[in-house]
């Protein structure tokens, strides 16, 4: 059920953004996302790194979550047919989504963005600056060859790749 609901998540859900009450003057430069959603699948990079930052700078609230009424849909569907305890199996999928599940899966969701954030900046300085020769002694974990081969190339690249050459 778990890795169901984690598919539901990276294909429905919805980054949202919220001005912190009291916050709206000092978080001026973030005032694009003092009201703001977009498809978490799909919002561009530039715009997630910002609305990281201003929720790391507690200027923003951050949600990243599908519909609960449709995550709690495919839940009672899952449980629908279980004889005479359906109503309780459906009111304990209910909890457990919105104390336990819901706020475990977003932070997995948050983190998956985060990650494939950075593997797209790194992936865009290594296009700007080459396959260079300098240290990198922000790898100290060894994550260059995953961050080189597995992040998608940047859309603007293969024209700026010309430009270069």
């Amino acid at each position: 059920m778990r890795a169901e609901l984690r598919r539901f998540f990276a294909d429905k859900a919805v980054i949202h953004s919220a001005v912190v009450k009291k916050k709206q003057e000092e978080g001026a430069k973030f005032q694009d996302y003092f009201d703001w959603q977009e498809a978490a699948n799909k919002v561009p990079s530039h715009r997630l790194l910002a609305m990281f930052r201003g929720g790391a700078e507690k200027m923003l609230r951050l949600a990243v979550r599908p519909d609960e009424d449709a995550a709690l849909a495919l839940l009672k569907r899952k449980f629908s047919s279980q004889g005479r305890f359906r109503e309780q199996l459906s009111l304990a999928g209910e909890e457990s989504y919105k104390r336990l599940l819901g706020p475990s899966l977003e932070n997995e969701l948050r983190a998956e963005l985060k990650q494939r954030l950075i593997r797209r900046l790194l992936k865009s300085l290594l296009i700007i600056f080459g396959n260079c020769c300098w240290p990198r002694p922000w790898d100290k974990n060894g994550l260059w060859p995953l961050i080189r081969d597995s992040a998608p190339e940047p859309s603007w690249s293969a024209s700026a790749n010309r430009q270069i050459a």
